[in-house]
């Protein structure tokens, strides 16, 4: 039951993100002001909740101690948060442009 719970709250969370994202546009079809939305900081549980759930749902094996790691690496400051600029962006993969020669 608890597992439904959590499930059913990161969808809700993750549709009102998708509902966030449709808003604001101007005619040009570019956000008003320009600039991506700051992502919402990550607390460490929050990201070892969401990676349980996302294993979970793809029926993979849990390992708590790889997203322990992964979030340590991706936490710069040590703070035990993910702020914005830790996050990936949103914008897709690294590496996407040509190379210049």
């Amino acid at each position: 039951m608890k597992k439904w719970f959590v499930l059913a709250v990161v969808l809700m969370m993750v549709a009102g993100v998708q509902a966030g994202d449709k808003g604001g546009k101007s005619k040009g079809g570019k956000s008003k002001g320009d600039t991506p939305a700051a992502a919402a900081p990550i607390t460490k549980e929050e990201y070892i909740e969401a990676e349980k759930n996302k294993a979970e749902v793809s029926g993979q094996t849990f390992d708590v101690a790889a997203a322990e790691a992964a979030f340590a690496e991706k936490d710069k400051n040590g703070d035990g948060v993910l702020t914005s600029d830790e996050q990936p962006s949103a914008g897709g993969k690294k590496g996407k442009g040509k190379k210049s020669k």
